[in-house]
């Protein structure tokens, strides 16, 4: 099973930060700092997840997701992509979701609760491989 995880955010310390937290639990971490850097390293690598900031200078979170989709779509494949952002959910989510993302996340999230997101969609890729996706808000699937 991939123990891969790809953290997208232009802001240093929240990248870092988060990669931290991954690492402390167990997973191997690639960080971009743009749009334009992930979708080199989706390219490049498998992810287990995304977890992608929203909002980000040149290409923003639901652009780079749209562009991994099409790529996804070339390929066979589909990563889970969780939005993580400071904004409220109950205002941008909706627009994360149908840009192909499949979860929204607050970056105020705990340590468990965001553990318990990756768990919780790593186990239920196969389910995205075959079509079947279970979008939610905060939530987990």
């Amino acid at each position: 099973m991939r123990r891969k995880i790809l953290v997208v955010d232009d802001a240093p310390i929240v990248r870092t930060g988060t990669a931290m937290s991954l690492t402390d639990m167990g997973f191997e971490v690639d960080q971009a700092q743009s749009g334009m850097e992930a979708l080199g390293l989706v390219k490049d690598t498998r992810y287990a997840i995304i977890l992608m900031d929203y909002h980000m200078p040149e290409m923003d979170g639901t652009e780079c997701t749209r562009l991994i989709r099409s790529y996804e779509s070339e390929t066979g494949t589909r990563t889970p992509i969780v939005c993580l952002t400071s904004d409220d959910l109950s205002e941008v989510c909706q627009d994360c979701l149908n840009a192909g993302m499949d979860a929204c996340l607050s970056k105020t999230c705990s340590i468990e609760e965001l553990e318990k997101m990756i768990v919780t969609w790593k186990f239920n890729a196969s389910n995205l491989i075959s079509g079947q996706s279970n979008h939610s808000q905060g939530t987990y699937p």
